[in-house]
């Protein structure tokens, strides 16, 4: 301030007129140096708002500047209305005065970080101020709290509701000196002052001669005048300062521990009305003593005088010491004057200097990562890292491994990272609500919750494999984070968990990634990964389950990975990290934020899939054209339907989050034609005669295929339109000629506008080139073959005109004849198989062979595997009355007794398709007993078909003695606890039986050993024996622990059963093995009542002497 009145002072110095020295000095300094200890505004209002102590006050006092801002500001403080009306404030807004006089904050007076330090503003800024004990507890765990938590203890109950906003200038803006210095400063002060004094004094009493006043010695007013004045003055602007100091309360709270610190952290991009400031991360000396100003009103009397009336008094001291000194100054020497305004200037250098030290910009931690951090809100993100010392967190890749291992390793760090941040965000409160982690961080809950309402009921463990980074060394640490989940809960409890999580890991994605910027928000790539598939199978996949996919190509602009990131990348980004080739790339349109998201909940739907039980959702094909069809399964729909309404993303990206983790769990089939449910939806479209739609999409899913299931898949295609042909209707048989010409000549005259185009070029997945040339060569004898065939057998014009277009577009003649031209029997065949194909021959024997028989050696000796599985398909899947499942059965016999595997493989394949028909030759074949023919089979077979398929060749065999046939199954872990409908297990039906050897052989293999299992009317495998006089197996049975008297149907025991068919020798043995005679059935009849009346010739009188001599007697109701 002292510094605007330089120039002024040059001025006067080179236009004054006096000649001597009491003339400039008069004009100057007696009159320009009171007027500068009158003003001085800003360095006046700076003092008084940083005052926080009554040395404070004193030292203000002493030597003032700025009388009448002191006034002026004591007045706008204390003062009421009408006080303040003198000085033109009487409507002044209180919140202006908080922020330009007082130290305290309020409601309607904060303080902020800005690029200059700590700015006074009015409104709420979001800071966020806590205490950290930098020492870690046992377990590794930082001790946060907030400040008002250490504040409790130490100060009045009600400074807890205005600990809100923080202290800013008094903790941090200003680096406050040490109370000596202060104390140095006071005393310095009164020095000074009372030298001026003591000068004045000598110069009217000692030296009154040299210091003359216009050569006469001064008044004897002026001394007084100007002693008194002074006193009075720094007294009044010792109340002044006091009465503004006191309006705002000081706490000082020191630390919990030596160890503790304050932290600040103040979001970035903040808006306080209509100015933006930075985001900031600043904290105290560990140790340091923390300041809280509150305002604090006085009360309003004291020593029963209002304090209006104290400051009128005050006011008035104030300014009549100024007049005093002023008047006293003008009597006295110049020099005394002089000496005061050296004063005055030398105790403002004073007070200044006590606080000169300000906030540099190296206070703010955040350094080069300012803008980084303000442009994601990621300060507590920051601080987390800073705190634990961190320097990466990673989400890892989803894989097998990680996903169902859930041990955790002997870190913590993780576990202490992620809780130190969920900390600090509780600590924020809901003013952070804001950011764009904590919206990322909501959406995800959301679609957690929402999956896990697929599943209602549960509760598990959903697990996130994390790896940190220390910055201290470069050991990557990995740790499963474990998230307990309950549907009892509402999303929103889940948000708490994800953001910590989220929030690390975009920030630390960003740290690595530091190039990423506005411009490469919507640039992103994803990889598309599933265990056990090449890039190929990985792009076909995405073709059936995702109607639109954009992939990256990776030729034209080589993508990379961000670092620390192994899912995503940028295809701006140039330092990221190259990927595998097996990595499929597709272009997504979310965020970082998003993305990052996504990869979460690709970790947690892993985890939660391992508890789904739905396993049988519905699959089928959607749309009605190749650019519109789409693979849809029940899991699926479900959990990306979650996704979606989320707003986590956009279906594809819902599709590269979940497909990964129900293939891995097989919770969703492979999508091909041998699928089943699409095999079922195909038929449907053949039942209502949509033919068209059928072929297309079997087509669609053929050129979708990869190249394991390529050729199986046309297989079933070129059967599909076989059965086409053999539509009666002319128009249908028409549309299934323009698809086969598509494989068989697709370069041939009169084709179609629509079809004109070549099966193979559309394949994504080529055959090999000879298996597409027999592909393509039975195909056409095939379709020659049928159009023969129904132009023979049906005499309409329609037919042969079909035939000769046929024969046109596919080429003439009979292709059979190409094998051999001269040959009647290979004529003979053809049209036997053709006979088969339509279901119109019987068994008739040819040369001592059944027809089929010799059409299968023809088949399988001249290779024609397409025509062989088209035939097998045709036949179990169409099953004639002359060709029903006890053919089927003895074709399968006589393909096994040919060593005919791939015919075998055929029947078992195409069996497997029909549940009821798989059921009946499984059954045939076993009550047969052609164990050979069962086993290779069987080793065609998926495990969840194989099992139920051994139990049922178990059953059927134990109940017709079929010894072979059980023994196999029991050395492929059949389950011998398998029950029929009748809860009849094979014991029980081997038992039945009367066959020794199979109930041997149960025994000695059946572990839990429970023989005494009972059928669904009561009756056990001892009774069911007894009952049937098979004595053998009775003693078996009860060899190996069979309970003879455990009761069955009606209450009768394994006794009373052997006396019902009269064996003696069973009930010889029972009675040997202490059968109970005293038993009695539900009728109350005795074993020796039911001896009495077993049959209608008179009682059996062998059983009633055995029974009487084991001292049986009869019921009490048979007595009377």
């Amino acid at each position: 301030m002292l510094a605007h009145y330089i120039p002024l002072f040059f001025c006067l110095a080179v236009c004054v007129s006096a000649d001597g020295w009491d003339d400039f000095t008069n004009n100057l300094a007696t009159d320009l140096a009171p007027l500068i200890t009158l003003f001085g505004e800003r360095i006046t209002i700076q003092c008084l708002s940083e005052s926080t102590s009554i040395l404070d006050d004193i030292i203000f006092a002493l030597a003032p500047l700025g009388v009448l801002t002191a006034v002026v500001s004591a007045i706008r403080v204390c003062g009421n209305s009408t006080l303040r009306a003198f000085i033109g404030r009487a409507q002044e807004d209180p919140g202006s005065v908080e922020r330009e006089l007082l130290s305290c904050v309020s409601d309607s007076t904060a303080e902020i970080f800005s690029d200059s330090g700590v700015s006074r503003i009015t409104g709420n800024p979001k800071i966020l101020e806590v205490v950290i004990d930098e020492n870690p507890k046992n377990d590794g765990m930082l001790d946060i709290k907030k400040v008002r938590e250490i504040a409790k203890s130490n100060s009045p109950s009600d400074l807890e509701d205005d600990i809100r906003p923080p202290n800013l200038s008094l903790n941090k803006g200003i680096r406050r000196r040490t109370q000596f210095w202060f104390y140095l400063a006071a005393i310095f002060g009164v020095g000074l002052q009372a030298g001026v004094i003591i000068f004045a004094i000598l110069t009217v009493s000692r030296w009154a001669q040299a210091f003359q006043k216009n050569g006469h010695a001064v008044d004897s007013y002026a001394l007084p005048m100007f002693i008194i004045g002074t006193a009075l003055l720094a007294l009044g602007m010792f109340f002044c300062a006091l009465v503004v100091e006191r309006f705002s309360a000081k706490h000082y709270f020191p630390m919990p521990s030596g160890s503790s610190r304050v932290y600040w952290v103040q979001p970035g991009n903040q808006m306080v009305g209509d100015q933006v400031f930075p985001a900031f991360v600043g904290r105290t000396d560990k140790g340091a003593i923390y300041t809280r100003s509150v305002r604090h009103r006085s009360p309003d009397k004291l020593w029963y005088l209002s304090k209006e009336v104290w400051l009128i008094h005050i006011v008035a001291l104030t300014m009549i010491g100024f007049v005093m000194q002023f008047i006293g100054q003008r009597g006295l020497h110049s020099s005394v004057t002089l000496a005061q305004l050296g004063s005055t200037m030398v105790m403002t250098a004073v007070r200044t200097s006590l606080r000169a030290q300000r906030m540099h910009e190296d206070d703010n931690m955040l350094g080069r990562d300012q803008k980084m951090v303000s442009n994601g809100g990621h300060e507590l993100d920051w601080l987390a890292f800073s705190l634990m010392k961190i320097q990466s967190f990673e989400i890892c890749p989803i894989t097998t491994s990680t996903a169902q291992n859930s041990e955790e390793t002997p870190h913590c760090i993780v576990q202490n990272l992620i809780k130190t941040r969920q900390r600090l965000r509780e600590l924020a409160g809901l003013h952070w609500n804001e950011t764009s982690i904590v919206k990322a961080a909501e959406k995800l809950a959301q679609a957690i919750y929402k999956c896990i309402l697929l599943e209602p009921g549960s509760q598990f463990t959903l697990n996130i494999p994390i790896e940190v980074q220390e910055e201290k060394t470069s050991e990557t640490m990995r740790e499963v984070f474990e998230i307990p989940i309950s549907i009892d809960k509402n999303y929103k409890s889940y948000i708490n968990i994800f953001e910590p999580i989220l929030g690390l890991y975009v920030w630390s994605i960003k740290r690595a990634n530091p190039e990423l910027d506005e411009t490469c928000q919507y640039s992103f790539f994803k990889a598309f990964r599933i265990n056990n598939k090449n890039a190929h199978q990985k792009r076909l996949l995405l073709r059936k389950w995702i109607n639109a996919v954009s992939f990256t190509d990776q030729a034209q602009q080589p993508a990379k990975f961000l670092k620390r990131c192994q899912t995503f990348g940028n295809t701006k980004s140039s330092t990221g990290i190259q990927g595998n080739d097996d990595d499929v790339l597709i272009t997504v349109t979310s965020s970082l934020y998003a993305l990052a998201a996504q990869d979460i909940f690709t970790h947690i739907f892993s985890s939660m899939s391992k508890h789904f039980k739905n396993t049988s959702a519905g699959t089928y094909i959607s749309g009605f054209d190749e650019s519109s069809f789409i693979a849809r399964n029940g899991n699926l729909e479900s959990a990306k339907e979650a996704f979606i309404n989320a707003g986590l993303g956009d279906s594809v990206e819902a599709a590269l989050c979940i497909l990964p983790a129900l293939y891995d769990r097989q919770l969703i089939p492979e999508i091909s034609l041998n699928t089943c449910e699409l095999r079922e939806q195909i038929k449907e479209f053949v039942k209502a005669r949509e033919y068209d739609k059928a072929l297309t999409m079997s087509e669609w899913l053929c050129c979708l295929c990869d190249y394991e299931q390529v050729e199986r898949s046309l297989v079933e295609y070129g059967f599909l339109n076989l059965q086409c042909l053999m539509d009666p209707y002319f128009g249908i048989r028409g549309t299934s000629f323009e698809y086969i010409a598509a494989i068989v000549n697709p370069t041939a005259e009169n084709r179609s506008a629509q079809l004109s185009y070549d099966l193979l070029d559309k394949l994504a997945s080529k055959p090999q080139k000879e298996w597409w040339e027999k592909f393509r060569k039975e195909m056409h004898w095939m379709a020659i073959g049928i159009c023969q065939y129904q132009a023979k057998h049906n005499l309409q014009e329609s037919t042969g005109q079909l035939l000769r277009s046929v024969q046109t577009r596919l080429g003439p003649g009979s292709p059979f004849n190409e094998i051999d031209p001269d040959s009647e029997f290979t004529a003979l065949l053809h049209g036997a198989l053709l006979d088969l194909w339509f279901g119109t021959v019987g068994w008739a024997v040819l040369d001592d062979e059944y027809v089929y028989q010799k059409v299968l050696d023809w088949l399988v000796e001249n290779d024609h595997s397409l025509i062989l599985e088209w035939l097998i398909i045709q036949l179990t899947g169409n099953v004639f009355p002359r060709f029903n499942e006890e053919k089927i059965t003895e074709m399968a016999s006589f393909a096994a007794s040919k060593q005919y595997n791939n015919v075998i493989q055929m029947l078992a394949r195409h069996i497997e398709r029909d549940q009821s028909l798989q059921g009946e030759i499984v059954s045939n074949l076993a009550l047969q007993g052609d164990a050979k023919t069962l086993e290779m089979i069987f080793g065609c077979w998926e495990e969840a078909v194989l099992t139920t398929a051994r139990e049922i060749a178990l059953l059927r065999a134990a109940g017709n003695k079929q010894l072979s046939v059980i023994e196999a199954n029991i050395q492929h872990g059949v389950n011998l606890h398998a029950c029929d409908s009748t809860q009849e297990t094979a014991l029980m039906k081997a038992a039945a039986n009367g066959d020794a050897a199979s109930v041997t052989l149960i025994l000695k293999h059946i572990y839990p050993v429970n023989i005494d299992t009972c059928n669904v009317e009561g009756d056990t495998a001892l009774i069911m024996a007894a009952a049937l006089g098979h004595a053998r197996v009775v003693e078996i049975l009860v060899d190996n622990g069979a309970d003879v008297n455990r009761t069955g149907k009606g209450g009768r025991t394994a006794l009373m059963a052997a006396i019902s068919v009269k064996s003696l020798p069973v009930v010889r043995y029972l009675l040997s093995r202490n059968a109970d005679v005293h038993v009695q059935d539900y009728s109350q009849a005795t074993v020796l009542d039911a001896a009495i009346y077993v049959g209608f010739d008179g009682p059996w009188k062998e059983g009633c002497e055995l029974l009487e001599q084991a001292g049986a007697t009869r019921g009490l109701h048979q007595r009377k």
